[in-house]
């Protein structure tokens, strides 16, 4: 991609085989409003499609990852006025869960509901010891989106999942991370720097390999049998790739391997 890229609420820069993905719309602590949706959907879209593109790290600007969305703009309307509007925002936890591509979140400030949810979708969150989470929707009158169903109760439980979405307040940084609800707590001028170095870790991992394990989290399979057969179709389609050969001739010669992504 080269240099950075501004669009509409959104900056986008790559460091070396890592996109760094900046919500830009500090003035309403980076709310997602209409115009922000599809952009934000297209810009990891277009990351995962990118095989220079080996992890993504999503972060958001001034000292705020995303405040959910922006109730400023919101008003009643019926459902076949909301739905495209939910669907708009439902498009980017598919293309951050359900692309090929890891991704860590540096949360910073807050993540609320929508923003929790955003989160939630990718594969790693480093916290700011400052960071606030909430996963409530109900005070004003909703229930859930951005697949925060799906995705708090398999990181807390579903009770744990239940209450936080009922009745919940705000969560501190450290409470989140002894719920399993983050991956870790830095302090908050280490938060993009500590995904940063998580996210090198996955670029220089197989993304073949990296992107099938993420497919089993995403969709994973109904019971035991069909975790043995889907492992099994997976290795064997490993198994025959330039990583693997890498792999194992790395580990004859006793040097770290150079993945080529084949």
């Amino acid at each position: 991609m080269g240099a950075e890229q501004t669009l509409y609420g959104v900056r986008v820069r790559d460091e070396n085989a890592v996109r760094i993905v900046t919500l830009d719309r500090p003035e309403r602590r980076n709310a997602l409003d209409l115009a922000v949706r599809p952009v934000l959907a297209e810009v990891f879209e277009k990351a995962d499609a990118d095989p220079a593109v080996r992890a993504i790290v999503l972060t958001g600007r001034d000292g705020a990852f995303c405040s959910g969305g922006d109730v400023s703009l919101m008003e009643r309307m019926t459902p076949d006025v909301a739905v495209p509007r939910l669907e708009a925002a439902q498009r980017i936890v598919r293309s951050i869960a359900g692309g090929s591509t890891p991704v860590v979140a540096a949360v910073d400030g807050v993540a609320l509901a929508a923003g929790l949810g955003l989160a939630l979708a990718c594969d790693r969150i480093v916290a700011s010891s400052t960071a606030r989470f909430s996963a409530r929707f109900t005070g004003v009158g909703l229930a859930a989106d951005l697949g925060i169903s799906w995705s708090l109760p398999r990181r807390i439980g579903v009770a744990r999942a239940r209450h936080l979405m009922m009745l919940g307040g705000l969560i501190q940084a450290e409470e989140a991370l002894r719920l399993g609800m983050v991956d870790a707590v830095v302090e908050p001028a280490d938060v993009l720097a500590t995904a940063m170095a998580e996210a090198q870790l996955f670029a220089s991992g197989p993304p073949r390999a990296l992107a099938l394990i993420k497919g089993l989290f995403a969709d994973p399979p109904a019971d035991l049998h069909a975790a043995l057969d889907r492992e099994t179709a997976i290795q064997a389609e490993l198994m025959d790739t330039d990583d693997f050969a890498e792999g194992i001739a790395a580990f004859a010669q006793k040097r770290p391997a150079r993945f080529p992504g084949t």
